[in-house]
């Protein structure tokens, strides 16, 4: 889902004490520190010292590139910081600046821009520029109109800590989230709930795999090429904060799966050995030490692999006789073995009732769907992700209960999902940001049905959301920013039920608003009024009769029909406004201009 509001939202990441994602290099620490000191100076009311930091967060960004996703960041900030405070002179240049950015790195027609092109609207507007907001609102709704369709075409599903990349017909890749780190293979722009498409991945892609901030494609030639954070060498060259677009993993030659972990990275191989690379501080790399390498290690002892689970910093393997080896971090018993020691090399799973088929790895737990269409689970189990009553952990393998007819996996941080033969879902474990599907935030240990949801083939599984492709190709969402945001960074509502990805039915209700507001402050009510009426309407229908954004439309309508001399039909809009609940959003700025 989209954030229903005017100007960008980015202020409250300066409210919330903005932290970066863990892995940004220590030339960061000006930035981070800016940013952080400016969040201590808002909440203290020290209102001047917050201009001036956003300011130097803005130069301290700047060394990293002009069009750097910190500079976004930091100009977002500083832009709304000036629109609150009524320094409109002060915040049409900044929001011109990010709206040339996002235009050059997301093209002139991505929704990101209509944000940026509603956010100079409304300061034009207050000025008094009412040519130019008209130009810009308009366009900025034509762009939203025009991009509701949706993504589609899906064939397979990557879910990472902060972002999601889809594989789609013909072998190209889109992610969407956040790209603080170029998870989608370019610099530029700090998110989009859009799908956005990777450059330069020069072949055919034929599978897809994400870790916490980093993305890896097998291509047809049967070669990797990785991108994103690099931190930990996890994208197969030499450590880095992040690369320039895809690379190719050297030495890999002869792939045929490949995995993600929080900051590794694993290939399958042609002869059924395994390669991996990246972090290895919990000997997540298989290869018998816990030395760190950007260059592919084999991994001791396995020479029937079919296929990867790569959970945060362990790694498991189905073999060939349905087996399953898994190897790194076993504080939990993730690896399937007695004892807390990490595994530096393969071992094998006990336990298993029947065959596996499919793997899945958590944060710190794993699991296999068996032939027989039940899942066995086995490490941490304390918000039930086991699929049994929740404890610290398992005592070796489980089977989740009331699970018989699955036929794909997934498995997020600390939850679980199976589709299941009928195209439904279900999901079990953690549940405090939506992921189960359920619509509640309540943990459960037993599978249930994610709401809504028919038609799946396969899912994917972040940190705390969830994504499903159905048979019409398509993506529906659902959990922490269901387009996968940092969990301390809120770029957007969370959804507890599936969204479908790309398209957001309620996006238009701000451009309507925002240009009936433009239209209000010209004169034009006429115009402003026949687009309250259809913000009105839409933002009643899909974001309900008492959200916050109805409630602002509500009230911008009554002062409308008050100037055009139509007391009582504002009074009763005026005790519409009243009957909706105060409800905790994204921003902290109005959703449309201010009445003139």
């Amino acid at each position: 889902m989209r954030a229903h509001s005017v100007p960008g939202g980015a202020f409250l990441l300066i409210a919330a004490a903005y932290l970066a994602p863990a892995g940004f290099a220590q030339d960061d620490a000006a930035w981070k520190s800016a940013l952080d000191r400016a969040a201590s100076a808002r909440q203290s009311g020290n209102l001047a010292e917050v201009e001036n930091l956003l300011r130097t967060a803005v130069q301290e960004a700047e060394k990293f590139g002009p069009n750097d996703q910190r500079v976004i960041i930091s100009l977002d900030a500083l832009g709304t910081y000036y629109y609150t405070q009524g320094i409109y002179v002060e915040a049409i240049p900044v929001y011109r600046r990010l709206l040339a950015i996002r235009e050059n790195s997301l093209g002139p027609n991505h929704p990101d821009v209509a944000d940026s092109l509603n956010d100079l609207a409304v300061v034009e507007s207050i000025m008094g520029k009412h040519g130019d907001a008209e130009a810009h609102s308009e366009r900025a709704l034509a762009i939203v109109e025009k991009s509701s369709p949706g993504i589609s075409g899906v064939q397979a599903l990557a879910a990472g800590g902060n972002h999601t990349c889809a594989l789609l017909e013909g072998g190209s890749v889109v992610c969407w989230g956040s790209n603080l780190v170029d998870q989608f293979g370019f610099k530029g722009v700090a998110r989009s709930a859009s799908p956005v498409p990777v450059p330069g991945l020069a072949s055919i892609v034929t599978s897809i795999a994400a870790g916490s901030s980093h993305t890896c494609a097998l291509r047809a030639d049967r070669t990797v090429m990785c991108w994103g954070q690099n931190t930990s060498g996890q994208l197969g060259v030499p450590p880095a904060e992040r690369t320039t677009g895809p690379v190719f993993v050297a030495g890999i030659t002869a792939a045929k799966a490949v995995a993600a972990g929080a900051m590794h990275t694993c290939a399958v191989l042609e002869d059924s050995t395994v390669k991996c690379w990246g972090n290895n501080q919990q000997g997540q790399l298989g290869s018998g030490t816990t030395a760190p390498s950007s260059s592919p290690l084999v991994v001791s002892g396995l020479t029937t692999a079919v296929a990867l689970a790569a959970g945060a910093v362990h790694t498991c393997a189905l073999l060939v006789d349905g087996g399953v080896s898994c190897w790194g971090s076993n504080s939990a018993g993730q690896v399937g073995k007695s004892g807390a020691e990490p595994a530096l090399s393969a071992v094998r799973v006990a336990g298993l009732t029947a065959p596996a088929k499919a793997l899945a790895a958590g944060g710190n737990h794993t699991c296999a769907l068996l032939a027989d269409g039940t899942v066995a689970c086995w490490g941490r189990n304390q918000s039930g992700q086991l699929g049994v009553p929740a404890a610290p952990q398992a005592a070796g393998v489980v089977k989740a209960s009331d699970i018989a007819a699955a036929k794909s996996i997934a498995a997020g941080y600390s939850h679980t999902c199976a589709v299941l033969a009928t195209g439904t879902v279900k999901c079990w474990g953690n549940n405090q940001e939506g992921q189960l599907g359920d619509g509640k935030t309540q943990n459960s240990s037993a599978p249930i049905p994610v709401v809504g949801l028919a038609g799946v083939t396969s899912i994917a599984a972040g940190v705390t959301h969830t994504c499903a492709v159905l048979s019409d190709r398509t993506v529906q969402c659902w959990g922490t920013d269901s387009y996968g945001a940092p969990s301390n960074v809120t770029f957007s509502l969370r959804s507890r039920t599936p969204v479908a990805v790309g398209r957001d039915d309620g996006a238009v209700v701000t451009p309507l608003s925002t240009l009936a507001g433009v239209y209000r402050a010209a004169g034009k009510f006429d115009k402003a009024e026949s687009l309250y009426q259809r913000a009105l309407s839409r933002g009643e229908k899909v974001l309900g009769p008492e959200h916050p954004t109805v409630r602002a439309i509500l009230n911008d309508y009554a002062e409308l029909l008050r100037k055009t001399g139509r007391p009582d039909e504002a009074a009763k809009l005026d005790a519409r406004a009243q009957t909706t609940q105060e409800k905790p959003i994204l921003v902290d700025v109005p959703t449309a201009p201010p009445p003139r």
